[in-house]
């Protein structure tokens, strides 16, 4: 189990004496019983079993809150703080290192496939990789320049498109009905 001492000694760069004693008074309150609330603990949203202090205008104190209590977990500036959430959930830290990834079946990943969770906020991954660039595909303004000037007959403006005329060909003598018949 890492100590706030530890976590102050390893890191990375000079902590102001304010902010040691900081860090060693959420310790001592914390262990004393004290709501993480009333010390200006925050929970993270996306990992609800960790919370973060403040200790100064830099720099984040987080812990882990499980089931035999709250531990530190690391001391991180204000930057790395999002490296450090990432880091945590890749290693499995999250929700007491109880969890592990589910594994999908294949009727599961049939079914996410064609479900883009429309309404919520998160997205399907499955579904995404499904569709690919399809949107790229979809969109005009990112298809090739011949394919785009073929589809556009300029129409409202002065010009003319010379792919797009060319592209005509000659239909505009075959859809004229006093050119067709002749011989």
């Amino acid at each position: 189990m890492t100590s706030t001492k530890q976590l102050i000694d390893t890191f990375h760069s000079y902590i102001p004496l304010c902010q040691i004693e900081r860090a060693f008074e959420i310790e001592r309150s914390l262990n004393a019983g004290a709501s993480y609330l009333s010390l200006g603990g925050r929970k993270i949203r996306s990992s609800p079993s960790f919370i973060r202090f403040r200790l100064g205008r830099g720099l984040r104190f987080v812990w882990q809150n499980s089931s035999d209590g709250l531990h530190p977990k690391a001391i991180t500036t204000r930057q790395e703080f999002e490296r450090i959430l990432k880091q945590i959930h890749k290693t499995g830290f999250n929700e007491g290192n109880q969890k592990m990834a589910k594994k999908i079946t294949p009727a599961d990943n049939a079914a996410n496939m064609s479900n883009p969770n429309k309404g919520t906020r998160g997205t399907n991954r499955q579904y995404d990789q499904n569709q690919g660039n399809r949107g790229k595909q979809m969109n005009p303004n990112q298809q090739g320049k011949n394919e785009a000037n073929m589809s556009n007959a300029n129409k409202g403006t002065s010009g003319t498109n010379r792919q797009y005329d060319q592209n005509q060909g000659n239909r505009g003598k075959q859809m004229n009905p006093n050119q067709q018949g002749k011989k």
